[in-house]
């Protein structure tokens, strides 16, 4: 039950109860447009070019899932990270959407596999699921932690 013990931790990382505080969804959820958007400098991301980039490496995943190993994410580019002006016209409500789409993906294609599927290797890198899952759950943790604090510069901008 290794494999479901890490679709549990995605679970609850995306909307459950994580001993930390906040889930993905509790976080995001809460976020306004206008603080989605705000920019603490050029060079800094905002909220929503994160949720962005997280679910591009979240739909990798799920194109590995689906047999599909050349997909791939070319490191520091546009396409992990879009352009201000893209993330911005595709819109908050719809990147949101995006996002848990790709968590309704992941977990639809994970439920119920046996535990032998965390052994094979897939993508352009041939990782073993197992290394890309817990890749995508350190990956969340990680920009949620950013998605706080961003919050928090958000509101106390004078902007």
């Amino acid at each position: 039950m290794q494999l479901q013990s890490l679709v549990q931790q995605l679970e609850t990382i995306y909307n459950g109860e994580p001993w930390y505080g906040d889930s993905v969804l509790q976080k995001v959820n809460v976020i306004t447009t206008k603080d989605a958007y705000y920019k603490v400098g050029p060079e800094v991301h905002c909220i929503a070019e994160i949720v962005a980039h997280m679910t591009i490496w979240r739909n990798a995943l799920i194109q590995w899932l689906k047999g599909n190993d050349e997909y791939n994410v070319k490191f520091d580019s546009e396409e992990e990270w879009p352009p201000f002006r893209d993330v911005k016209g595709i819109g908050w409500e719809s990147l949101k959407a995006n996002l848990a789409q790709s968590q309704e993906d992941i977990i639809a294609l994970l439920k119920n596999q046996p535990d032998t599927l965390l052994t094979k290797r897939m993508g352009p890198k041939q990782y073993t699921l197992k290394f890309l899952l817990e890749g995508i759950i350190e990956h969340d943790v990680y920009h949620l932690g950013q998605i706080g604090l961003l919050v928090r510069l958000a509101k106390m901008s004078i902007v």
